[in-house]
């Protein structure tokens, strides 16, 4: 499979430029060939006290806890 060849091209070359070309192809190859569609997005809810400073819902609902403060 010519997926498989680049992947272990890349694997075995060590210039990155030359490494990160090649990975590039495999990833438009594998766009290409096996597209995808999210049938499912979750919807995330939060609760917090209002004394919660600099929170920020994010969509993947991973919480980020930097810059927030409590009053």
């Amino acid at each position: 499979m010519a997926f498989d060849r680049l992947l272990q091209e890349a694997r075995a070359i060590s210039d990155a430029d030359e490494r990160v070309g090649l990975y590039t192809k495999a990833s438009e190859m594998l766009s290409r060939d096996v597209p995808y569609i999210f049938l499912y997005h979750q919807k995330w809810i939060w609760a917090h006290s209002a004394k919660l400073k600099g929170f920020v819902p994010h969509p993947d609902g991973i919480t980020r806890v930097m810059d927030l403060k409590v009053d």
